[in-house]
C-alpha cells in the first residue's frame, strides 16, 4: 500500500544487499542512504525527498534496476556507480544525479533529461543523442566524455569540465546557455554540429582547450584564459550577441580565424590571430595589449586605439601582418595623448573626451574622417580625402587645429559642424575655409603666427577668438550667426576689415585688448563702436575712402591714418579719445 522510508537527522542508512520495492515508496529525511541496488517493481515509484545523498551501486552489475521508476525531488542528490535499468526521472528543480563509476571502464549514461549531471570516477561515460541538461553538466576525477551523437535541441544550463577529465564535443550541436569552466581538457574533434557558448568560458590553470576537430565555434559570452593550452583549431570562432571580453594571466591567445559581429569585444589579453581578423563589430584593446598575427585585419566594423605609452600609435597596438581598411573604422579613444598613424584609413575617428590626436605625417581617408571628442591637431600636415565624398564630420565640443598653410581638410562632399565645436587655425599664411553643406563655424580660433584671411563669407554659431597672428576679413564677413557669444582680440593680435563692413556683428560681448590692432583698410566704412565698455587697443585707417565714426570711441593705444579718410565730424558729436599717439600720414 505504500509508504515512507526516513533517515535520521544526520545518520546514514546502509544496506549490504540490494532492497526491493514492490510498492511505492518516499525516502525522506536528512541522513544519507547507501545500498548496492535497488530494484523497483513495475509500475512502482520510489521518490526521493531526501536533503542527504543517496548512494545506489558500486559494481558495474548492481544498481537501480527493474522497471519501476526512480523520481528524483527537488534539491536531491542521487550517485550512481552501477547500471541504471529502472527508469529515472531526474528534472526537478536543483536536483543532481552523479554517475560515478570508477573501474575505468565505461558507464552508460540514461538519455533522460536531466537538471545537474556529473560525470565522475574514472573510464568513459558517454552522453546519447536524447540526453539533455538544464542546469549544469560537470566532470570530475579522471572521467572521459564523448558523444558522437547531437544533444537533442535543449542546450545545457553550464559546463564544468573539472581536473584530470576530459570531455570531448564531438560531430553534434552543443549549446551551453551558462558558464563554461575548464580545469581539465575540453576537445571539440568535428567540424560537424554547432557549437555556442553563451556564458563566460573559463579555462582555469591547467586547463586545456583544443580544437582537434578544426570546429567552428561562437561565443556570446567571452573568454577566460588562464590554462595551460589554448589550441584553437582553423575553424572560425565568432563572437556576436552580446558585448564580450577576451582576458586571462595566459598571453598571448591566439586564434587561427574570428569574427566579431554587431557587438563590442573588449581584448584584454595580447591576442594573435594568424588567418583573418574580420571586424564588424567594435574591437576594444586593453592600453597595454596588442593585437598580433600573421593574419589580415578586414570587416565594416571599428578597430578601437587605446595604447597611450610607448608608441602611441594605431600601427604599434595593431601590429596584425594585414590590414584591409577600405571599409573600416579606425577610432582613437585613448585616456592620453595619442599619434595617428601614417596609413590610408577608410574611416577615421577621433573620440577622446580631454585628449589630444595629433598627425606625424600626411594621411589620408577614403571615407569619412569624424572627431567625435577631443582634439585632431593636423598640425603642418593634412588628412585630406582621397578623392571627392564622405563626410567631415566635428561634433559639440570637439576642436580640430590646422597648422600650417591649409585649411579645412578637402575633399569631403559633406560637412557636420557642431553648433559648440572648436575649429583652431595656428599656422602661417593660412585661408580660412568656407563650410560647405550650408554649415557654419562653431567656435572659430585664429591662433597662428601669420595672417588668416577669409575664403568667403563664414558664420560663427559660437565666439570668434584671435588670440595670435592677423584674421584678415577682406571683403567678406565673420558675423555670429544670431546675437550672442564673444569676439575677442587679444593683446597682440590683429584683425583687418576691408569693404564696406565694421567689426563682425551679432556678438553680444566684445573683449579687445590694449595692445591689439584693428586695421580698417576699405572703402567707405563706419568705424564700430565696442560694445561691453571696451576700447580699441591700436586703430588704423588704411583704405582707400572715407572711415566715419558710428559713435564716441575710444583708442588705448595709437591711432594710425596711413591712407583714406577719418571722419570724426560729419554733423554729429562723437567723441574720440586717444591713450597713445596720433599719426596721419595720408595728408
Amino acid at each position: 500500500s505504500g509508504g515512507t522510508v526516513s533517515g535520521n537527522t544526520g545518520g546514514t542508512w546502509t544496506g549490504s544487499s540490494g532492497v526491493n520495492f514492490n510498492t511505492s515508496y518516499a525516502i525522506n529525511g536528512s541522513g544519507n542512504w547507501v545500498s548496492e541496488d535497488f530494484t523497483i517493481a513495475t509500475t512502482i515509484t520510489v521518490t526521493n525527498n531526501c536533503t542527504g545523498t543517496v548512494t545506489i551501486g558500486t559494481a558495474p552489475a548492481v544498481g537501480l534496476n527493474g522497471f519501476g521508476t526512480f523520481i528524483q525531488g527537488n534539491n536531491t542528490y542521487l550517485k550512481l556507480g552501477g547500471s541504471s535499468g529502472a527508469e529515472l526521472t531526474a528534472t526537478a528543480t536543483g536536483n543532481t544525479v552523479e554517475y560515478t563509476r570508477n573501474d575505468g571502464t565505461a558507464q552508460a549514461i540514461k538519455a533522460i533529461n536531466y537538471y545537474n549531471l556529473t560525470l565522475s570516477g574514472s573510464g568513459s561515460k558517454s552522453l546519447s543523442a536524447t540526453t539533455m541538461v538544464a542546469g549544469t553538466l560537470t566532470t570530475s576525477g579522471t572521467v572521459t566524455s564523448t558523444n558522437a551523437n547531437e544533444m537533442a535541441t535543449t542546450p545545457i544550463g553550464s559546463l564544468v569540465v573539472g581536473t584530470g577529465t576530459t570531455f570531448t564535443v564531438a560531430g553534434f550541436n552543443l549549446t551551453v546557455t551558462g558558464t563554461t569552466s575548464v580545469t581539465g581538457t575540453l576537445n571539440h574533434s568535428s567540424a560537424t554540429g554547432t557549437k555556442i557558448y553563451t556564458g563566460l568560458v573559463t579555462i582555469n590553470a591547467a586547463g586545456i582547450w583544443t580544437n582537434t576537430g578544426n570546429s567552428a565555434i561562437t561565443f556570446r559570452g567571452g573568454i577566460t584564459h588562464n590554462g595551460t593550452t589554448f589550441t584553437s583549431g582553423s575553424g572560425v570562432y565568432t563572437f556576436n550577441t552580446n558585448n564580450q571580453t577576451i582576458s586571462g594571466s595566459t598571453t598571448p591567445i591566439s586564434i587561427s580565424d574570428m569574427t566579431v559581429t554587431t557587438i563590442t569585444l573588449n581584448v584584454n589579453d595580447n591576442l594573435a590571430v594568424a588567418t583573418t581578423l574580420t571586424d564588424n563589430g567594435v574591437i576594444t584593446p586593453g592600453a597595454a595589449n596588442i593585437i598580433s598575427g600573421a593574419g589580415t585585419l578586414t570587416g565594416t566594423g571599428t578597430a578601437q586605439v587605446t595604447r597611450t605609452a610607448a608608441t602611441p600609435d594605431f600601427s604599434s597596438q595593431y601590429t596584425i601582418t594585414n590590414k584591409t581598411y577600405t571599409n573600416l573604422t579606425v577610432e582613437y579613444v585613448g585616456a592620453g595623448a595619442q599619434t595617428v598613424s601614417n596609413v590610408g584609413y577608410g574611416h577615421l575617428k577621433i573620440n577622446m573626451a580631454g585628449q589630444v590626436a595629433s598627425l606625424a605625417a600626411i594621411t589620408t581617408v577614403s571615407g569619412n574622417l569624424t572627431i567625435t571628442a577631443g582634439t585632431l591637431d593636423i598640425s603642418t600636415f593634412t588628412a585630406n580625402r582621397t578623392s571627392g565624398g564622405g563626410t567631415l564630420t566635428l561634433s559639440n565640443g570637439a576642436t580640430l587645429t590646422i597648422g600650417g598653410t591649409n585649411g579645412l581638410p578637402t575633399n569631403y562632399t559633406t560637412h557636420s559642424i557642431g553648433s559648440t565645436s572648436t575649429v583652431i587655425y595656428n599656422g602661417t599664411t593660412q585661408t580660412v575655409t568656407v563650410p560647405n553643406s550650408a554649415q557654419n563655424y562653431g567656435n572659430l580660433t585664429i591662433n597662428g603666427s601669420g595672417t588668416a584671411s577669409l575664403g568667403g563669407t563664414i558664420g560663427v554659431a559660437g565666439d570668434l577668438s584671435i588670440s595670435s597672428g592677423t584674421l584678415d576679413l577682406l571683403t567678406y564677413t565673420a558675423n555670429r550667426t544670431s546675437g550672442g557669444g564673444t569676439l575677442t582680440l587679444s593683446n597682440g593680435a590683429a584683425l583687418k576689415i576691408a569693404g564696406t563692413n565694421g567689426l563682425p556683428t551679432n556678438y553680444t560681448a566684445h573683449s579687445i585688448g590694449a595692445t591689439s590692432t584693428v586695421t580698417y583698410n576699405g572703402s567707405t566704412q563706419t568705424v564700430t563702436v565696442p560694445n561691453s565698455a571696451q576700447n580699441y587697443g591700436n586703430l588704423t585707417i588704411n583704405g582707400s575712402g572715407t572711415a566715419s565714426l558710428g559713435g564716441t570711441i575710444g583708442v588705448a593705444g595709437n591711432l594710425t591714418i596711413t591712407s583714406g579718410n577719418l571722419d570724426t565730424v560729419s554733423g554729429q558729436s562723437y567723441g574720440l579719445s586717444i591713450g597713445g599717439n596720433w599719426s596721419n600720414s595720408s595728408v
